[in-house]
């Protein structure tokens, strides 16, 4: 979670972690694009039999049946270990303060983490009197729509999220729309899908294709931003991205 390593993070590896974080999704499109190509290599006699998707039966559709399953599968491994390990480790203590309101749990981890610990241990006695006291002198009013719109209405905070928000947005929409040109990029590369004689080819060309991509433009992206966030900065690299975006679209 992003949000556990931004909150257990020193403020002077923050920045690389957060980056790490998000880089894992360069690192999971090569592995989806790796197993994708073993598992064409691995039904490639199979996939030889149909000169295109419409004749692709008997034996070629079984084989395709396998292996989007197989796909899946190993897409789900890493979600699984990530869940188990989501659900087991402790909750921050920012967390454990200010939202759960257990400040004598949250006193005792701070401490724990600084004796490398995972965890401290509280007196329950007392963490259940402070609890109980939490609640009722720390009990916060729920957000409604008027504060929502009382908070946005001054120009300081929209400007905050509209800047947040359309950033984002301009991000998001120069980022996924590079993906509409890949098929114009394979083709260039010489794994164009146009050019194959048979659903082997095919899916050999797109599952190389797709691999080439990610090894030219995600993964070495992710990484020299991990790299650099905490010298460079965020603004920086943001718009040295957004530059780059523009020269490609160009």
């Amino acid at each position: 979670s992003s949000i556990i390593t931004s909150e257990f993070a020193t403020t002077k590896w923050r920045g690389a972690m957060m980056a790490a974080v998000f880089a894992m999704q360069g690192i999971g499109q090569l592995v989806a694009a790796l197993v994708m190509m073993f598992l064409t290599l691995g039904f490639k006699s199979s996939l030889e039999q149909a000169a295109d998707t419409k004749s692709c039966t008997g034996d070629c559709q079984i084989a395709v049946d396998k292996m989007w399953r197989t796909l899946v599968g190993f897409g789900a491994v890493p979600a699984c270990i990530a869940l188990y390990y989501r659900l087991t480790i402790p909750e921050t203590p920012r967390y454990t303060f200010d939202v759960a309101r257990d400040v004598e749990q949250a006193d005792e981890d701070v401490k724990a983490y600084i004796n490398g610990k995972s965890e401290g241990n509280t007196d329950e006695v007392t963490r259940a009197q402070n609890l109980q006291s939490a609640k009722t002198n720390l009990e916060v009013p729920k957000a409604s729509w008027r504060d929502f719109f009382q908070h946005y209405s001054k120009w300081k905070n929209a400007s905050l999220l509209l800047g947040t928000a359309g950033s984002w947005f301009c991000l998001d929409v120069a980022f996924y729309g590079l993906s509409l040109n890949n098929g114009t990029i394979l083709k260039v590369i010489g794994y164009s899908t146009k050019d194959a004689t048979n659903v082997y080819e095919f899916l050999h060309n797109t599952a190389v294709g797709n691999i080439i991509i990610v090894l030219a433009g995600a993964v070495p992206g992710y990484w020299v931003s991990v790299a650099t966030i905490d010298t460079l900065g965020r603004k920086t690299i943001q718009l040295g991205g957004f530059i780059i975006l523009t020269i490609l679209f160009i």
